[in-house]
């Protein structure tokens, strides 16, 4: 175990009349704020070892889990989209498809996009420019609602498989894990789901973009009763998949997640550098 902070949305009134946002552009109106999100770092969060407590955690309550890829994999050019959509999805597909046949046996799994993220040397201190690559997320959040799935879905495998995987069971997860391992620099951490109360902890927020409309996901409140999990030291075989929606739950079923500072991290330390593969889960004739 160790101690580490965390970044929460501010629990203020504000957010009992108006919605959380985010805009990726500077409005015309410069009396009009590009955000009203306001954050809090809560200090001394307990974060425990994943492994040690394997025994106890089950994915359908906990929303988390560890599985393991051929290290022939790790060294695929992962800049490439062409190698990672041919060789690495079909790898992650297969892994989580062996994972969820005990839960229902007919069951297919498709990913859909993925995001590396490569540390800058500057962060977290912003110097007024983007970042060349995805940065951590230091923020706790669920990334996505059952609106955004279905857009997702609708851009990836088109209306039809769409409407027949959202008339059935199905899961939005995530497969993360470093690129480079053993990882200490900037782990992920997840929160244990059985502990949340999703209508009290999480927060409706809208990401606004210039280009292509809105897009709303969760950020989370802290509660001192949320239990927090990584893995340490990481390495590059291991993979992280933890659930963002479950239809048989319903709204507000992801996991709440992000990356945390490692205070057993070092200068010496090898800057983070991940994969988060998205994947639509869903189980045909149910």
């Amino acid at each position: 175990m160790l101690t580490s902070s965390i970044w929460f949305l501010d629990e203020i009134d504000l957010y009992k009349e108006v919605k959380p946002y985010r805009l990726d552009f500077e409005p015309d109106d410069e009396n009009f704020p590009q955000t009203n999100v306001k954050r809090v770092e809560v200090p001394n969060v307990s974060i425990r070892d994943i492994r040690e407590h394997q025994g106890q955690l089950r994915f359908p309550e906990c929303g988390f889990s560890v599985m393991h890829i051929p290290s022939d994999l790790t060294t695929l050019d992962f800049d490439n989209q062409g190698l990672v959509s041919s060789q690495y999805y079909p790898l992650i597909e297969k892994l989580v498809q062996q994972f969820s046949v005990p839960y229902h046996r007919d069951v297919e799994v498709i990913a859909l996009d993925h995001k590396v993220r490569k540390r800058d040397s500057a962060f977290p201190i912003s110097h007024g420019k983007n970042y060349p690559d995805p940065q951590p997320v230091l923020v706790a959040h669920v990334d996505w609602t059952p609106e955004s799935i279905e857009k997702k879905l609708r851009a990836v495998v088109g209306d039809e498989k769409t409407e027949t995987i959202l008339s059935g069971q199905y899961q939005f997860c995530h497969a993360w894990r470093p690129l480079l391992g053993p990882l200490r620099d900037y782990p992920l951490a997840v929160c244990d789901y059985s502990t949340v109360d999703p209508v009290a902890d999480y927060e409706l927020c809208d990401d606004v973009h210039e280009n292509h409309g809105v897009d709303e996901n969760y950020m989370v409140y802290h509660r001192s009763s949320h239990q927090w999990y990584f893995i340490p030291d990481q390495i590059a075989t291991e993979v992280l998949l933890f659930r963002q929606y479950d239809s048989t739950i319903g709204i507000r079923s992801g996991i709440p997640h992000c990356a945390i500072p490692n205070p057993t991290s070092s200068p010496n330390s090898v800057p983070r550098q991940s994969i988060e593969v998205e994947l639509i889960v869903f189980w045909k004739g149910v």
